[in-house]
């Protein structure tokens, strides 16, 4: 499903995987940080939506060329192990570190983490709040959780679910958005309202994976210059959505630009996505992951570093030691590995 050769990983993704997931820092780093009053990146809270829409392509990328060996429960309950042997460590390291970081700054005491903060030790939040160690973790739970019902549905009736079940959560998605004024709806009553979120985008992701090969019939035709000019455009107005929107309606209208992004970068077939498609976009991706789940870290441990710096700079300086900290965990998780 891809237009590279099988199992070579997609740098131009991994590359706007690192870029999303800094949007998503600089947002919180903003809102909590100090800076509320500051205009940028108020649209970082959308880069969640790229990483559910990239997990449900590649889901569907996957499953599309692997046929069922199990009934749709036990696929998804292998998928379902599967992912917490995938994703859980680092997300356990990570979360004993900010419990850590808290409980230094004295902004919870060990008993409530140990007990209030279970679902966030065991990535339930997607199912329990509240939020006791850490509101950003809740995006682990929401894609674990979500990605298993969608890998069930699929196994079950996969046109069924294409054709009805992936329609209907996104009109019920974009209800919610109408309802509660954004798609960034991660109170503690909402709890339910942010599994569905993950499971509407995800069932699009799937689509756009459907859609794939027609698109890369269609590209074809299409002269390079004018491929290129599309990636931009969108690569562009992706980075002005992160940059400047706001919490309001037009989030669903969001949500569909960087939709239409992923199929296009996943091509690689226009100048943008070759230019990004290297070693060093590959490495920064790399990191995306470990910089979402300690991102609450490095601004706790740094709340009182330099406080008089402008916003650019302050972000910048913390942007730094949360790839840093990255980094080193990420060494640190490939020496056991390598010894297991």
């Amino acid at each position: 499903m891809n237009s590279r050769s099988d199992g070579e990983k997609n740098n131009a993704i991994e590359l706007l995987r690192f870029l999303f997931c800094c949007a998503v820092f600089l947002f919180h780093f903003r809102e909590f940080g100090g800076y509320a009053s500051s205009r940028a990146f108020t649209g970082g809270y959308l880069g969640v939506e790229f990483f559910f829409l990239t997990a449900g392509f590649l889901l569907y990328s996957h499953l599309s060329i692997r046929p069922a060996r199990q009934s749709p429960v036990r696929e998804a309950l292998i998928y379902l192990k599967g992912r917490y042997v995938r994703l859980y460590p680092e997300y356990l390291i990570s979360v004993l570190l900010l419990m850590g970081a808290k409980l230094l700054a004295g902004s919870i005491s060990l008993t409530r983490a140990l007990t209030r903060g279970l679902p966030d030790i065991l990535a339930l939040q997607a199912f329990i709040r509240p939020y006791s160690i850490g509101r950003p973790l809740w995006f682990v739970s929401a894609l674990i959780w979500a990605s298993a019902a969608v890998v069930f549905f699929l196994r079950f009736n996969e046109k069924v679910f294409l054709r009805f079940v992936v329609p209907a959560a996104v009109a019920a998605l974009l209800f919610s958005v109408w309802r509660f004024g954004t798609v960034d709806v991660t109170q503690d009553r909402y709890a339910p309202v942010t599994l569905f979120r993950a499971f509407a985008e995800i069932g699009v992701g799937c689509e756009l994976c459907v859609a794939f090969e027609t698109l890369a019939r269609w590209s074809r035709r299409i002269p390079e210059a004018l491929r290129t000019a599309g990636e931009t455009a969108l690569f562009a107005g992706s980075l002005l959505i992160l940059f400047f929107a706001r919490q309001g309606l037009g989030d669903g209208a969001a949500i569909l630009w960087i939709a239409a992004l992923v199929p296009v970068f996943f091509l690689c077939r226009g100048g943008l996505s070759r230019i990004m498609d290297n070693g060093v976009s590959g490495f920064l991706g790399s990191l995306s992951y470990l910089m979402y789940l300690n991102q609450n870290t490095v601004m706790i441990l740094t709340e009182k570093l330099a406080p008089d710096l402008p916003f650019a700079a302050a972000a910048l300086l913390r942007l730094v030691l949360l790839m840093l900290l990255s980094w080193l965990i990420k060494l640190a998780f490939s020496a056991v590995r390598r010894k297991v």
